[in-house]
């Protein structure tokens, strides 16, 4: 991290921790392609994603404090959020806590076997939330076609269920 030309004022000493941490959590390790040769993460934006955790920054002016503040309990939740997309954008989003990436990817843990619809409808409708107002309003030719897939499908699934005057 002092090497880097954007991080490197922010290297220091504690933070030590959280490197070891990272690297020890097989998922995050793998997240940031964790090289044991150079002893560096290759992956550009993993690498610029987990700096950032550990940097303040500014945020409409304001300086605020780094999002990773517990290397043992917030890396160990790290690996929670990096496989999952939504999550890890959140994650990335400065203005969002990295409460609320775990929160997210909680929301994306089925609890069990039982579940695993009702979690996959979840994750689909938390991806349906995510674009812009703008990508809604003028969705391109592909956007076009996979709603027209999407549509199909929710049409097939609509002959089996049950007519419900109460949802």
């Amino acid at each position: 991290m002092e090497k880097d030309d954007e991080f490197g004022e922010y290297a220091e000493p504690r933070l030590y921790t959280f490197f070891h941490e990272a690297v020890s959590q097989p998922k995050v390790r793998e997240w940031l392609s964790f090289s044991d040769q150079n002893y560096a993460a290759e992956n550009a934006e993993a690498r610029r994603i987990f700096y950032e955790l550990l940097s303040s920054r500014e945020i409409d002016g304001v300086r605020a404090a780094p999002k990773l503040q517990n290397a043992s309990q917030q890396v160990r939740q790290l690996k929670d959020i990096v496989t999952k997309p939504v999550p890890l954008k959140i994650l990335a989003d400065p203005e969002k806590s990295f409460e609320d990436a775990v929160r997210a990817a909680e929301a994306e843990t089925p609890q069990d076997e039982t579940g695993v619809l009702e979690h996959n409808l979840g994750i689909a409708l938390q991806a349906l939330r995510q674009p812009s107002i703008d990508a809604w309003l003028s969705p391109d030719d592909r956007a076009r076609q996979i709603w027209k897939e999407l549509v199909g499908v929710v049409d097939k699934i609509r002959k089996f269920m049950p007519d419900d005057e109460s949802t």
